[in-house]
């Protein structure tokens, strides 16, 4: 299996189960602010509504009160209109309640069943007083408590079973926000772990691997051909591992052939450079014997056969190793290539990385959009708080008029104690409500704060994904490295191969002249000096094929074979 597959394969694993979280914790989210967004438009008017229906009965009973007992004195004769607005806004009230709670239509219409009479009630009982004083009033006043206690219970129970609807929703939106932190906490580790040990277990391998290689291909490159690679992998670190290895075994066989070779010239050229001196000094003694001359030649014809020989075989030996360092560059080539594309593939590990980045950040700011809900649900239960202080402000009146009116101001307590039952029970509620808001803020919070942690892993990912892009960018440096010492190698090659030919066909033609001398015994006398020349040049050209064998020699033994 590749390296770029098992990187995919591993990323696109790690990214799967980050987007389900993300899916699952958006999802959760967006019914939690579904229902919130409900609970503001729906539920909590219904609250408010029932608590301001009740606040109209206590207001239509203290002003109807209120009047009974001043009997519609001057300044004091305004108990009938109040008692008229406030029972226009129960019903007004009662209107808006029904269409927020169609469910319960029966239950909300019980109150207006309850409160008509109950009003009707109390304007026959604030003319009975008014008209025949509290000897009449008196009579009426049970059955209008009666009617106020009636219709106050059944606001009341309405009101209540709203409340632990709501506080019943509030619960299960926490336990919800609770559900969602622990699978986000449950899958960031797992991930985290899994990616941890999924990474190790790839990236060890391949830097022991590249280590090994990184120390062989040191070795190569000051001359050490001797030390092995053997990388037991089947991926892109196996075929480069193959490949240098196949390098060093073709540049060794090449280093070694070149060596030989060299050597070899370099005995023919001692040879031919001392033929050359004793074809001279033959020359010189061609006036001596002829016989002498001819043996010489053919001596000498015989050296030059066998210097041609060699000097072809070397051309042969030679272009053998200019064709091998040509081929083992081409595969260096591969090879680099291979290792960016390893490369390639962990950077686009890391930008998937980056995307999933980016969407548990918008998580978290979906995150805080909702604890600002929860603060305005918290500025609504204020108001609520606010209502319940002017409630206690009215029982405060109330007990000042029933306080004033003596005897008949009995109403007025019963007034006051309900207002005073009212408030107490209102700020209880807001009490309860508040501290379910601030359990949902603190869990948003904690859901923030787990978001960013999310955030802070990927990110450590991601950074450990750009240690493995860095040690596989090492292998390409040092495969590029490889290359260039190859390149440098190929010109030299070359340029012994050219000489090589060089030296063959001058050896080629010293056997020409060599054969002509000898066939030609009968001319030697007139062609001494020519051929004294010739011989001149011969030791010459065996004097230059020297010193280019010395020079291959020096540049042969930088490299250790054994």
């Amino acid at each position: 299996m590749s390296l770029k597959f098992k990187f995919l394969l591993t990323n696109m694993f790690v990214i799967l189960l980050f987007l389900g979280n993300i899916m699952f914790v958006m999802y959760n989210m967006h019914e939690i602010s579904n229902r919130m967004q409900e609970m503001k438009e729906k539920d909590i008017k219904i609250t408010l509504n029932a608590e301001r229906m009740k606040l109209d009965v206590v207001q239509v009973q203290q002003w109807l009160t209120d009047i009974s007992a001043t009997r519609g004195a001057a300044g004091y004769d305004d108990g009938f209109s109040e008692a008229k607005k406030y029972a226009a806004d129960f019903r007004d009230t009662l209107k808006e309640l029904k269409k927020l709670d169609n469910q319960n239509s029966v239950q909300i219409e019980s109150f207006s069943a309850s409160f008509e009479p109950y009003y009707a009630m109390g304007i026959k009982l604030a003319n009975a007083y008014i008209s025949g004083g509290p000897d009449q009033g008196n009579i009426i006043m049970g059955d209008f408590d009666s009617f106020a206690e009636d219709i106050n219970k059944k606001i009341e129970q309405y009101r209540i079973q709203k409340e632990k609807t709501m506080t019943a929703d509030l619960n299960a939106l926490e336990k919800n926000l609770n559900h969602s932190n622990t699978v986000t906490t449950i899958t960031v580790i797992f991930t985290t772990l899994f990616s941890m040990a999924i990474t190790y277990s790839i990236l060890n391998p391949i830097l022991a691997a590249i280590k090994k290689l990184a120390m062989t291909s040191q070795s190569i490159s000051n001359g050490d051909l001797t030390q092995t690679i053997h990388v037991n992998r089947k991926d892109e670190v196996g075929v480069l591992a193959h490949s240098f290895e196949e390098m060093r075994t073709n540049l060794a066989l090449l280093i070694n052939n070149i060596n030989t070779s060299s050597d070899r010239l370099f005995r023919n050229s001692k040879n031919l450079l001392e033929s050359a001196k004793q074809t001279d000094d033959a020359a010189n003694q061609v006036a001596v014997t002829i016989s002498q001359i001819a043996e010489g030649s053919e001596h000498q014809a015989q050296q030059i056969s066998d210097i041609s020989e060699y000097s072809g075989i070397s051309v042969t030996q030679v272009n053998q190793g200019y064709l091998l360092a040509t081929n083992t560059l081409e595969r260096a080539t591969l090879s680099t290539q291979a290792a960016i594309n390893g490369q390639s593939a962990i950077n686009q590990a890391i930008l998937h990385l980056q995307e999933v980045s980016k969407d548990v950040t918008q998580s978290t700011i979906e995150i805080q959009k909702l604890g600002n809900r929860s603060k305005q649900i918290g500025e609504i239960i204020n108001l609520i708080s606010h209502i319940s202080s002017q409630t206690n402000l009215l029982a405060l009146n109330a007990a000042i008029e029933a306080a004033r009116a003596g005897e008949h101001g009995k109403g007025f307590a019963v007034v006051a104690d309900e207002v005073r039952k009212l408030a107490e029970e209102t700020n209880r509620a807001t009490g309860e409500i508040t501290n379910q808001i601030e359990l949902i803020q603190k869990d948003t919070e904690n859901a923030i704060a787990l978001m960013s942690k999310n955030k802070k892993m990927v990110e450590k990912e991601a950074a450990f994904i750009q240690t493995g892009g860095e040690s596989l960018a090492s292998i390409v440096d040092a495969v590029k490295k490889t290359e260039e010492n190859i390149n440098e190698l190929v010109p030299i090659l070359n340029d012994i191969n050219l000489h090589a030919k060089k030296i063959h066909q001058m050896s080629e033609d010293a056997a020409a002249i060599v054969e002509q001398t000898a066939s030609s015994s009968q001319e030697v006398a007139a062609g001494s000096e020519e051929q004294s020349a010739m011989c001149k040049d011969i030791a010459n050209y065996a004097e230059e094929l020297a010193k280019i064998a010395e020079k291959l020699n020096q540049d042969v033994s930088t490299f250790r074979l054994e």
